[in-house]
C-alpha cells in the first residue's frame, strides 16, 4: 500500500490541514468530499498551517518499502533511495494486512517491477494497520487479543473493478471498502498507541497498491494493461500479521474471520 512522504510526528507537533478529494491516501470517491490529514509543522514556513499540498507530493512511497536506519516511524521515500536494498528495512517492524491472492494473476508481474514491497516479501494486499506494535511486544497475549478483536468481524467479499491513483501510485480500489475500514478501526481502537500510519491521517483509504513511486507514463502503462484483468472478486476471510526480520517481511500469524451467518429460512 502506498505510504506517505516524510516523518510521522506526534499530534501536538502536527498541523491539521484540509485536502480536497483526489489528493493522496485520504482520497474519497465523492468528488465533493473533503477530508483531513496531519503533517509535521514546519516553523520555517509561515504558510505551513494553511498549505494544501498533498502529503505524498512530490514523493510517493510504500509503507512496506525500505526505510533509512533512523528509528521510530520515519518512513523513507523509495524515490530518495534508487539503490534501496533489503538491509535498509527495519527489523522488528510489524503490520496487519488482508492478503488478496485473487489479485496475484493480474498484479504480480507489475508489482515485482514497480512495487518495492513485493520484492520485500509482501503479497498483494490491502493494509489494515501499519505500523503495528514493535515485534518485541507481539507475544501470545497480543495474538489472543487480535484473535478476539478480529473474530468480531465476519468474512466478506470485495470486488476490484477500477484503478485509482495517488501521486506516483497506482492502486486497485476495493468495493465495498466499509468492511476493510471497520477492521482498521477495530484494531486502532484496541491499540490506540498504534494508529494507522502513526496517526498521520485521520482517515485511511483502503487500497491495493500495484505500482509505487513511478511517473505517470509508467502508471498509465500499467493501468491500461490491468483493464483487461478487471473486474475480479476476492474473499476476505483472514488478517495476516507480518513482521520484518531484517531481510524480508515474514508471515507471523493468521487470524481467521468467522463465516458470515446464513440467512434464516422462512
Amino acid at each position: 500500500m502506498a505510504g506517505f512522504d516524510g516523518k510521522v510526528t506526534h499530534p501536538e507537533r502536527s498541523t491539521s490541514v484540509n485536502v480536497q478529494a483526489g489528493c493522496g491516501p485520504c482520497r474519497r470517491s465523492d468528488p465533493g468530499a473533503w477530508t483531513r490529514y496531519r503533517r509535521p509543522h514546519d516553523p520555517s514556513r509561515p504558510d505551513s498551517a494553511s498549505s494544501t499540498r498533498c502529503p505524498e507530493t512530490p514523493k510517493a512511497q510504500s509503507e512496506w518499502a525500505p526505510s533509512p536506519t533512523a528509528p521510530g516511524l520515519d518512513m523513507g521515500s523509495i524515490r530518495d533511495m534508487p539503490d534501496a536494498s533489503p538491509h535498509r528495512f527495519q527489523a522488528g517492524r510489524t503490520g496487519l494486512i488482508v492478503r488478496i491472492p485473487e489479485a496475484e494473476p493480474a498484479v504480480s508481474a507489475w508489482r515485482e517491477r514497480f512495487d518495492p514491497s513485493a520484492r520485500a516479501g509482501v503479497p498483494a494486499h490491502v493494509t489494515v494497520v501499519f505500523p503495528f506494535l514493535d515485534g518485541s511486544r507481539v507475544q501470545g497475549h497480543v495474538h489472543r487479543a487480535l484473535a478476539e478483536v478480529l473474530g468480531g468481524h465476519h468474512a466478506f467479499d470485495v470486488r476490484f473493478a477500477r484503478c485509482e491513483r495517488f501521486p506516483g501510485v497506482l492502486y486497485l480500489a476495493p468495493e465495498p471498502d466499509a468492511p476493510l475500514r471497520r477492521l482498521t478501526e477495530a484494531v486502532a481502537e484496541r491499540w490506540p498507541e498504534a494508529p494507522p500510519y502513526g496517526g498521520a491521517f485521520t482517515e485511511v483509504l483502503p487500497h491495493l497498491t500495484v505500482a509505487d513511486g513511478q511517473d505517470d507514463t509508467v502508471l498509465t502503462e500499467v493501468e491500461t494493461a490491468l483493464h483487461t484483468e478487471l473486474p475480479f472478486t476476492a474473499r476476505v476471510s483472514s488478517v495476516d500479521l507480518m513482521v520484518h526480520d531484517g531481510v524480508k517481511w515474514q508471515l507471523q500469524a493468521t487470524f481467521d474471520l468467522p463465516a458470515s451467518p446464513r440467512p434464516a429460512r422462512e
